[in-house]
């Protein structure tokens, strides 16, 4: 592979360590929220009369921590839907590394007079309790700690995380997509070795970047732990075709036309490649359930949404159309942007 195709990046030592040193000290397994029933006893009441403190220690997790897993109580009385009526909530604050923080709150709702469908939500400062945590490696399970030692961690945390390492990475990572589309869609017109080489090049340089990413991600909670290994699942994939493609590249010249009838694989490879680089969506299909998840281009495209597209819930619509669509077709492994838009009928901005 010639020198002027080479696409790369400079990850000196210094970074390496950088990027390995965060996840290590901030990579912990993912907290579940889980709904919580509301005791009975509440039901039955016409306003919230307990003191916070007895709800709070009902809603505080106990055994379930052991299993990374938090109750998230959520009550508004439909019933009584007047001004006055009770409500108690469950509010992630913030969610990130190893700390996080949530605040339980229990008021009545109100209603505006000239607008009735409106609802506020009412609560004074002793209604409203907060709760900070981080994760315990020497116990492995999220413990209570107090408001001090939460705000130092979450301090220490956004440090790493806004670093400017991880700025020019991710910078660099959003070019380096657009570049991959653009190979395959020069791949899909010219169909030659010299094509076939610009994707090898941008595969052989930036390895260790297409797989660190994904797990900074999952360190700063932006993604899950099994939709990390989602991805690394396809980028594995690309690489699963390796000594094939250079197979067919040491056997052919820059500009000979790739028969796909002696090098099927040249197709797989293709394919895998723009499961990559182009805006989509990949499927966790358990039993009868399907759940898309974004891969690396369209995560960059869903933290970029409001700039592009007109739909303010333009993330949520797309993934139910992927996901309908998926289960309507039987897709199992990727579905690109442009199919869900078409479905959808959604305009990029002018």
């Amino acid at each position: 592979m010639g020198e002027k195709n080479k696409i790369s990046f400079e990850i000196t030592d210094e970074i390496r360590v950088f990027f390995e040193e965060t996840i290590n000290k901030f990579s912990t397994p993912d907290v579940e929220f889980i709904p919580a029933e509301i005791d009975k006893e509440w039901l039955l009441k016409r306003r919230f009369d307990l003191d916070i403190k007895e709800i709070i220690e009902a809603f505080k997790g106990g055994e379930l921590l052991k299993e990374n897993k938090i109750q998230q109580p959520y009550f508004v009385d439909d019933l009584m839907p007047i001004s006055g009526a009770k409500y108690i909530k469950t509010e992630n604050d913030f969610y990130a590394g190893n700390v996080l923080k949530y605040t339980i709150e229990v008021g009545e709702v109100g209603k505006f007079p000239h607008n009735p469908q409106h609802l506020k939500y009412n609560s004074d400062k002793k209604h409203r309790k907060s709760i900070t945590m981080n994760y315990q490696p020497d116990k492995e399970r999220w413990g209570y700690i107090n408001e001090e030692d939460w705000e130092e961690l979450k301090i220490e945390l956004l440090e790493y995380q806004q670093h400017e390492w991880v700025y020019q990475t991710e910078k660099y990572i959003k070019k380096l997509m657009r570049q991959g589309r653009a190979a395959v869609r020069d791949f899909e017109e010219a169909k030659n070795i010299e094509a076939l080489d610009k994707l090898l090049d941008i595969l052989e340089f930036n390895k260790y970047l297409f797989y660190i990413m994904p797990s900074l991600w999952q360190c700063y909670k932006l993604i899950t732990r099994k939709h990390k290994k989602i991805i690394y699942r396809k980028i594995k994939y690309c690489y699963d075709f390796w000594y094939d493609i250079i197979d067919t590249r040491n056997k052919n010249t820059k500009t000979d036309i790739i028969d796909f009838t002696i090098y099927p694989k040249v197709i797989e490879f293709i394919a895998s490649c723009k499961s990559l680089f182009d805006k989509g969506y990949y499927f966790d299909v358990q039993n009868e359930s399907i759940t898309a998840h974004p891969n690396i281009s369209m995560i960059y495209t869903i933290h970029e949404q409001q700039k592009n597209y007109v739909k303010p819930d333009y993330v949520e619509s797309c993934k139910a159309k992927a996901e309908e669509i998926a289960a309507k077709d039987n897709l199992k492994h990727f579905l690109p942007l442009n199919d869900i838009t078409k479905a959808l009928k959604i305009k990029k901005k002018e």
